[in-house]
């Protein structure tokens, strides 16, 4: 059985990992007790746990925010993830963290492969693809997994709702959104047991996870 410390466990893929890696002893503090950004706290749990793997399932997901507030961007997204990977390496775990198709500026007009050169056009887009180029430059055991609208239950506090639950609420006003956008939304449940598999395999390095079929 693999001890895993989850990072972000209370969000939706947190919660999927939470319910369906049933062969796995996980340890998911809140992030009033382990805050990623915190090496101190997560060497800490790294050493109470004896993780075997450590899952980052945490970020600054908003994407609007994240404009206004580049710095916490790019410290959440990118440095923290680094100090994460770089703590993982030196407990000989193995280190699976998120990132997002928002490294690339679709313009492609074909899905992306892990091949295809990014180009983001947000800070949340730079930021995140910082965090893969750091984890990448650390050499260490580590999956560095692109997604794409993950939707499932459980979210973060500091996140608004998906919009799927904002369209389905309703609300007085009209939902503006966009319509030349195609991805392909992601089932949390579906994405988690992906990452189970992975972590079994090698080589290490850049994946896509996403479901099957894309929706505008």
């Amino acid at each position: 059985m693999k001890r895993v410390l989850l990072i972000g466990g209370s969000g939706q893929l947190g919660t999927a990992i939470r319910r369906r890696w049933h062969d796995c002893e996980i340890t998911a503090p809140a992030h009033a007790e382990v805050d990623i950004r915190n090496g101190g706290e997560l060497a800490g749990a790294l050493a109470r746990t004896r993780a075997d793997v450590l899952v980052n399932a945490a970020a600054f997901h908003d994407v609007d925010r994240c404009e206004s507030e580049p710095l916490t961007a790019f410290e959440t997204n990118a440095i923290a993830v680094r100090g994460a990977a770089r703590l993982a390496r030196d407990a000989r775990a193995v280190f699976v963290t998120l990132s997002t198709d928002y490294v690339f500026d679709g313009t492609a007009g074909a899905p992306y492969t892990e091949t295809d050169a990014p180009h983001p056009l947000s800070v949340y887009g730079a930021s995140k693809l910082a965090g893969e180029h750091l984890v990448e430059g650390l050499r260490g055991p580590a999956f560095v997994v692109r997604t794409c609208g993950v939707y499932g239950a459980g979210a973060s506090a500091s996140r608004r709702p998906p919009l799927v639950d904002r369209v389905l609420a309703g609300g007085a006003e009209p939902l503006r959104i966009v319509a030349d956008v195609y991805a392909s939304p992601t089932f949390a449940g579906h994405l988690a047991d992906a990452l189970r598999r992975l972590i079994d395999t090698s080589p290490y390095g850049l994946y896509h996870a996403v479901n099957t079929g894309p929706v505008s």
